[in-house]
């Protein structure tokens, strides 16, 4: 199946899952409409068998109407499987899971506040170097003489790329634009570059290892990612790459939008290509494996 015919299948099955949702709506008009109405309505007897009537329609439309929205997502979730699959190995997409705060709270590149939301789980493999992603926002709500305040940590992507190329401890990179929120013990280390010290702000408790991971190549490829993504930081740790780019979102689109070939495809392709772009830049894969699409 190309993927122009599972673009297709899409397009069928969220038109599907729309007919569902709005046959549930109508069901749930009426029950709000029955409740409100006057009394001397509720207690004619023509009403309450009509009212009978009613919730033995309804009671099956219901059932199926979940019943069936429910296979459909979950065939829609295996087709969109199927379309990331055609871009990079064992593609896994899950729009109702994300990561959770625990696990976004051991990466180290973000500080967690106490409003906490993830979701478009995605996970692949390329050239060697196994990634999990998601959209995460991160909020912290405080509270003085009774009025809150909300004050937006992050809400963007976050990666997770598992690789035998990096041997640091622990190494954060983070551009200017960048604002991480944690409480950061470590050393701030400057390199052998005054316009990349100018954009970005290195740490590390062993200056020594932040100068084994920033070589000329890998400097520039962070120049370059800087320049695509302007809030971005990275952590360096042993066997591990975690990345959070601020402002920017997965490549999910809603379960009931007009399905446009063109621009789903492309919505699709770009945020794989985003996730190719990082283990190539960041220079952690395989040089010797060759994907399908090189």
């Amino acid at each position: 199946m190309d993927n122009r015919e599972v673009i297709g299948k899409l397009k069928g099955i969220r038109m599907n899952i729309l007919g569902y949702r709005i046959a549930l709506l109508f069901v749930g008009l009426f029950y709000l409409t029955y409740f409100f109405l006057p009394e001397w309505v509720m207690e004619d007897e023509r009403m309450t068998i009509l009212t009978y009537v009613m919730i033995i329609i309804t009671g099956p439309v219901v059932a199926i109407g979940v019943s069936g929205a429910t296979k459909l997502k979950g065939k829609s979730k295996e087709l969109y499987n199927d379309l990331l699959s055609s871009m990079i190995e064992y593609a896994y997409y899950e729009q109702d899971r994300g990561f959770t705060d625990i696990e976004v709270g051991t990466f180290g590149i973000i500080k967690i506040g106490n409003i906490y939301y993830s979701n478009n789980y995605f996970q692949g493999h390329y050239k060697g170097v196994g990634v999990r992603q998601a959209d995460v926002i991160i909020q912290k709500e405080t509270y003085i003489d009774e009025k809150s305040s909300i004050t937006k940590y992050f809400d963007g992507r976050i990666f997770e790329f598992t690789t035998d190329k990096i041997t640091a401890q622990n190494v954060k990179v983070f551009s200017r634009g960048y604002e991480s929120w944690l409480n950061i013990n470590d050393r701030r280390v400057d390199v052998d570059d005054l316009f990349f010290n100018d954009n970005f702000d290195v740490f590390s408790a062993e200056p020594s290892e932040a100068q084994e991971i920033l070589t000329r190549e890998m400097i520039e490829h962070l120049l370059i990612l800087q320049n695509q993504n302007r809030s971005i930081g990275f952590r360096f740790g042993v066997g591990k790459v975690f990345v959070a780019i601020n402002g920017t979102r997965q490549f999910d689109v809603n379960s009931i939008d007009k399905i446009i070939y063109d621009k789903d495809f492309v919505i699709a392709k770009e945020g794989i290509q985003l996730i190719k772009d990082l283990i190539d830049g960041l220079g952690i894969g395989d040089k010797y494996i060759m994907c399908e699409d090189e």
